[in-house]
């Protein structure tokens, strides 16, 4: 598929790749947008074009990530959208899931206990999801939130700079998107029979997608917030000197 540009069409791109359907749900843009074009649609939901532009095309091409571009974004616009992710991941693609797997273990007659192992660990798997998105809320996006506005507002900044800071995010940031690995495997590997096979190709669909939401997730933070915030801390301990 060619680069997305402002000046594609909107319908044309998501003809070819329906999964960008999940992405600008999370710029609040709903299907039934008319034959518009990315800057167009953009302009009308007050958008930045440029930004939505680089999200579309990472998640299209892995190869596609100009980090020049996403470093002149505001953390602000940033962390805006990395909380979009979260909010799509807890309250529409998680409980998805959990519902076909709860559909593929009551469904079957005689009953498999071998599908609850896939149950079981899914529901600690989402566990440690919510750990690791809730540390993310309530220390890490307030955290860089505040680093860009003193970062921003020098005159306004109080003496040093807090006690955490983005190493100790680098530290704890745990790959939650490779701990899908042990499911998938499950799933295609040692599922034991009888079940549903049509269920068992559509979790293992969305448990892929929801490996590369993540890995593109986690593409961000690392590639993107965390070095930008690591220029911030440094600018802002050497004016304290």
């Amino acid at each position: 598929m060619r680069t997305i540009s402002t000046e594609t069409n909107l319908a044309d791109a998501i003809l070819q790749n329906h999964n960008l359907l999940r992405v600008i749900g999370r710029f609040d843009i709903q299907p039934g947008f008319g034959d518009v074009t990315v800057g167009e649609i953009c302009h009308k939901k007050d958008i930045d074009p440029v930004f939505m532009v680089v999200i579309l095309n990472s998640f299209l091409d892995e190869s596609y990530f100009p980090a020049h571009d996403l470093t002149g974004f505001s953390l602000k616009q940033l962390v805006r959208y990395l909380q979009k992710t979260h909010d799509y991941y807890l309250n529409h693609q998680i409980p998805y899931i959990q519902e076909l797997i709860d559909r593929l273990c009551s469904g079957q007659q005689p009953e498999n206990p071998g599908l609850k192992v896939v149950n079981r660990f899914f529901a600690a798997y989402c566990r440690e999801l919510n750990d690791h998105i809730m540390r993310e809320e309530k220390v890490t996006f307030p955290y860089v939130l505040g680093i860009e506005n003193r970062f921003n507002h020098p005159e306004e900044s109080e003496t040093g700079i807090p006690d955490y800071t983005i190493q100790h995010y680098e530290t704890e940031h745990d790959n939650v998107e490779e701990k899908l690995n042990d499911l998938k495997n499950i799933m295609i590997k040692y599922l034991p029979q009888p079940f549903d096979f049509d269920l068992v190709n559509r979790i293992t669909a969305e448990l892929y997608w929801l490996e590369k939401d993540l890995n593109e997730h986690s593409r961000i933070e690392d590639k993107i917030m965390i070095p930008k915030v690591r220029m911030m801390e440094t600018e802002l301990k050497l004016n304290r000197r």
